[in-house]
């Protein structure tokens, strides 16, 4: 049976791919690389794939720098939608509610 609380751990690396562009002299890990993480985490929590289908909110509250761990805390609100935290130890880098569905048939 499924918990109410999900918790994903990732270490982002400096040598992630995000990473590049963004910004050569102060590297900062995009909105887009944290989206995709939440789908990561998501995924880990169903067993199965899954897409993005809305954010109705999100703040984006601190950089997120190289070789950093994060834990993602997940908030299972009802079919389909979670509130989330993105955390490490001493700071809040995101939090927010999405929407997603999971894919099906490769599609």
């Amino acid at each position: 049976m499924k918990t109410d609380v999900f918790v994903y751990h990732v270490d982002v690396r400096k040598n992630h791919a995000y990473f590049k562009g963004h910004f050569p002299t102060f590297p900062v890990f995009p909105a887009i690389g944290q989206l995709a993480l939440l789908q990561h985490a998501i995924e880990a929590y169903h067993e199965k794939e899954c897409e993005i289908i809305a954010l109705p909110m999100a703040k984006f509250l601190q950089p997120i720098v190289p070789d950093i761990h994060l834990v993602i805390e997940l908030h299972i609100e009802g079919h389909g939608c979670m509130s989330f935290i993105m955390t490490s130890e001493q700071q809040t880098f995101a939090k927010g509610k999405l929407c997603y569905r999971m894919k099906y048939n490769g599609s």
